[in-house]
């Protein structure tokens, strides 16, 4: 059985429901760095601190010792994918047949609405079921909360059969004594905030480790200077220009926070 783990960061790092937008991704990675800065912005002008309120959930060493305990394994010619966006998860496993994608994610990904869109993070899963590069979907959620906020896949097609998707809660429910061919990383940029980018490198670097072939997706010069410009900068607005952002969050983005 040819087996690939999607790992969405979003899935150690709490999401709101608010922020689940729709966003087209392909705006870029600074798209997101802005998105924060409005939300964070946001939250000080409701007293509240961000960095507080949203922090890693899941550490990631306890999931790199999931896998030692479930002897969860990874094939000698096995692809470690790094990308920003989970929309790249699609380019990344379309060219092999998969029998199984578990995905770790606050978000299943396949489709929010009927009928094929072009493709994009919050689809790609299922368009590599419906073209049938993807035979089966075991989707793990952080918590059974946020399982329900996410809602059921909208099947638009007929031979994406309800049967050949299930969903658990948790490390825990990852399966047993199975190899790994290979497993796609994704950041979440929009939904994950800057000062988590530091964790999400204490998770990346040791996968790295273990594999041979790593592939890079949207992030310039990686493979020459690591993960260093993974790391996102990040400043909280300075309380005197809460005011110069009201306007920006009160018309064009509306309440994130």
């Amino acid at each position: 059985m040819k087996i690939a783990l999607s790992i969405d960061w979003d899935y150690f790092v709490p999401v709101s429901s608010a922020w689940d937008m729709h966003f087209h991704e392909d705006a870029g990675i600074s798209f997101g760095d802005m998105m924060w800065g409005v939300r964070a912005t946001g939250a000080m002008m409701q007293g509240k601190d961000l960095k507080e309120m949203i922090k890693v959930t899941t550490e990631p060493w306890e999931f790199l010792e999931i896998l030692e305990e479930k002897n969860i394994t990874i094939a000698d010619n096995a692809q470690l994918f790094i990308m920003d966006s989970h929309r790249f998860g699609y380019e990344s496993l379309r060219k092999s047949k998969y029998d199984l994608v578990i995905n770790m994610d606050s978000h299943h990904d396949i489709f929010y609405n009927n009928g094929f869109n072009e493709i994009s993070c919050e689809n790609w899963l299922g368009h590599l079921l419906g073209e049938g590069s993807v035979k089966n979907v075991h989707q793990i959620y952080p918590s059974e909360e946020r399982r329900k906020q996410d809602g059921k896949p909208k099947f638009g097609y007929a031979s994406l059969n309800p049967k050949r998707y299930k969903t658990t809660c948790g490390l825990g429910s990852l399966p047993e004594n199975i190899e790994l061919s290979a497993i796609v990383l994704c950041k979440s940029g929009v939904w994950t905030p800057p000062w988590t980018d530091k964790e999400f490198t204490s998770l990346m670097l040791p996968l790295m480790k273990m594999f041979t072939d790593v592939r890079a997706y949207e992030f310039k010069e990686f493979m020459d200077y690591g993960h260093t410009n993974l790391i996102r900068e990040f400043t909280l607005p300075e309380p005197e220009n809460l005011e110069a952002m009201k306007k920006l969050i009160r018309h064009n983005v509306g309440n994130l926070v």
